[in-house]
């Protein structure tokens, strides 16, 4: 007998796994480290997902919608500034370190969603928010000193991608999860095919090419699974999920290039992990009374 799953049962299963490929689009990032400009990953993985996501499109019989052509438009541009900021950030720090910093984001949908979408924000939800911005200074590093452009850069990520998600959620009544991330990958790739041919084009080689469609399709599935998220449930309800991707961040940085934290970094993500969690409960809370 089948289980059927509450909407937002649906959004927390596809925010965990959205969490996971997220972290796998850092390792993909990761893999191809320096040898392509960042600009020009950011075209190849709009590219690939462009091309992908367009034939499951086809065979799926999907039409493109056409409400909200503005607002596409925009959270594509906010989108590709993210995906530009965050696979900046992973070439200037750890792995763990741009998670946790780049996690930030949904703190900054909370804001926005309660300044422009009329999102009720609560006490708790306030005081998760300042617990978890604490733990990103402690990553900063409290004091500034010794501040790599590397963590300024992923928190800027974090702003951009939570405008982004803000905007998902605008949508989310009106469009489909496929239309919003076609007009993401075509706005992706106008603004980075000028500027990647300006900033001086590698051709890719060998392994790199796959390395790109790995990219690709970790960040397509990404997109898709967190888009439909963010639509089958509010984002205080699945946001706590999305740092499950600190976690396999901090593995894989572990095992695959031996990066250990330092006691700041791991303090400040224990108390974004606390953050998240009290804005989670504080929810489950919100909703009994």
């Amino acid at each position: 007998m089948a289980i059927k799953m509450t909407d937002a049962q649906k959004g927390v299963s596809l925010a965990i796994l959205s969490a996971l490929f997220y972290s796998l689009i850092s390792v993909c990032v990761k893999w191809i480290g320096g040898a392509l400009p960042t600009m020009e990953i950011v075209f190849f993985r709009a590219l690939v997902m462009l091309l992908v996501g367009s034939g499951s499109m086809v065979l799926r019989h999907q039409k493109l919608g056409r409400k909200h052509r503005f607002l596409l438009i925009l959270r594509g541009l906010s989108g590709a500034m993210g995906a530009f900021t965050y696979y900046a950030a992973l070439a200037m720090i750890p792995l763990a370190e741009t998670m946790a910093l780049v996690n930030l984001s949904p703190f900054i949908v909370s804001i926005l969603a309660g300044l422009f979408l009329k999102e009720e924000i609560r006490r708790n939800h306030l005081l998760a928010l300042l617990i978890s911005f604490a733990g990103a200074l402690c990553i900063i590093r409290p004091t500034f000193e010794g501040v790599g452009a590397g963590y300024l850069v992923a928190f800027a990520s974090a702003v951009i991608t939570g405008c982004s998600y803000t905007l998902v959620r605008k949508l989310k009544h009106d469009v489909d999860t496929p239309t919003i991330v076609f007009y993401y990958n075509v706005v992706s790739i106008l603004v980075a095919f000028p500027v990647m041919l300006m900033g001086g084009f590698v051709m890719p080689v060998g392994a790199e090419w796959f390395k790109l469609v790995c990219l690709g399709l970790a960040a397509l599935l990404f997109n898709q699974l967190n888009t439909s998220a963010y639509q089958y449930a509010a984002a205080g309800k699945i946001s706590i999920y999305n740092y499950l991707s600190i976690i396999f961040s901090a593995v894989f940085g572990s095992f695959l290039w031996n990066e250990h934290l330092i006691l700041g970094t791991g303090i400040g993500i224990a108390l974004i992990l606390t953050g998240a969690a009290l804005s989670f409960w504080s929810g489950r809370e919100d909703r009994r009374s």
